[in-house]
């Protein structure tokens, strides 16, 4: 089976809702149930993903190449925001931040033995893009954000009776981050040099901005597992567990100076230097329930956990002495994302789906 599911999502998708950067998106069929029951359906070659130990409901070799259009919408109002002067800080709202991405999966398994199922998934579980205007109120803080990651999923279930199958796999995952930010080197020269040897030197709060910009990437490890109880032909439970992904970020970090603010470089510091960003992805959990009303009628549910609360601060690090660490605090708190399904069956070609989350 081949499923193309196209979503247009007309929710923030920054750093603003319960999902933070999570792709949710990463199979068609379960998009048309809001992905509830996404550990016990098991109705495609998804499940690699969504709960190994489903693959031993697959027949036969089957592939699944899913391909989301993700679309955020996000609006910017300030309520007050001063500099370091006590100066309202200029600039407009960044209007919309949101960028268009297209997200590709793919998805495979096969039988290999009586009761061994094994598959393989490559897709994106985490990412963002957002891009603000430049001069923008909240320049200091962002202008450009982008990370990506790519993950690979091997995997293998075990068909341990007619009721329990287990499944375990590893991730090989690739994370890549752009990281961008304009500096207010006048709110610098003040505060360092003063206002006399700022204003002789012409540098102003907010009137000389440059920019910081830190790119880099890393592969990293995670693994997966799931159980798949089967009460009945109708009926069944799934269960699974995605752990967390640790990267150590490593790149190069470089600084765009105005000329005015050249003085301030004597120190050593807004030098090119390479960097380095911890990121922690989330480890999670899906509860899921998959039951058969009758021929065409089934109801899905599902609850997942994610533990966002790990991702305390963001913050990059200069091999530059001279170069502070750029920091943001974060602290997250962990989420419950709940989810509630439909599926009609009309015929053997037609099925219609509905869901909420």
């Amino acid at each position: 089976m081949v499923a193309l599911s196209v979503c247009l999502l007309l929710t923030f998708s920054a750093l603003a809702h319960g999902a933070g950067f999570e792709v949710v998106e990463l199979g068609g069929r379960g998009l048309g149930n809001a992905y509830a029951g996404k550990a016990a359906v098991a109705e495609d070659a998804t499940t690699v993903f969504f709960n190994p130990a489903g693959m031993t409901r697959i027949p036969g070799l089957q592939a699944a190449f899913p391909l989301d259009a993700i679309l955020p919408d996000g609006k910017f109002h300030n309520s007050g925001s001063k500099g370091v002067t006590g100066a309202p800080l200029t600039g407009g709202d960044g209007g919309d931040p949101g960028q268009f991405v297209l997200i590709p999966s793919f998805y495979v398994t096969t039988p290999v033995a009586e009761g061994i199922h094994l598959g393989l998934g490559v897709n994106t579980p985490y990412g963002l893009r957002t891009k603000y205007d430049n001069g923008w109120q909240g320049r200091y803080h962002a202008l450009k954000s982008d990370l990506k990651t790519y993950n690979i999923n091997p995997c293998v279930a075990y068909k341990v009776d007619e009721m329990i199958s287990v499944g375990f796999g590893v991730n090989y995952q690739r994370a890549r981050a752009t990281l961008t930010n304009a500096i207010d080197f006048g709110a610098i020269a003040f505060g360092t040099l003063g206002p006399a040897t700022a204003g002789a030197l012409g540098l102003a709060p907010q009137k000389n901005d440059g920019e910081a910009r830190v790119t880099g990437s890393d592969w990293s490890w995670g693994w997966n597992l799931g159980v798949l109880l089967e009460l009945s032909e109708t009926t069944r439970f799934g269960i699974a567990y995605r752990s967390k992904v640790a990267h150590t970020i490593r790149g190069v970090g470089r600084f765009t100076v105005p000329a005015a603010a050249a003085p301030l470089t004597a120190s050593g510091a807004f030098k090119n230097t390479s960097a380095t960003a911890d990121i922690t992805l989330p480890d999670q959990i899906y509860v899921s329930a998959y039951h058969e009303l009758d021929d065409q009628w089934a109801i899905l549910a599902d609850v997942t956990w994610t533990n966002w609360s790990r991702f305390r601060e963001l913050r990059v690090k200069f091999r530059n002495p001279a170069q502070p660490d750029a920091f943001t605090t974060e602290n997250w708190d962990d989420a419950l994302r709940y989810s509630i399904g439909a599926t009609y069956k009309l015929d053997a070609h037609w099925t219609f789906r509905v869901g909420a989350a």
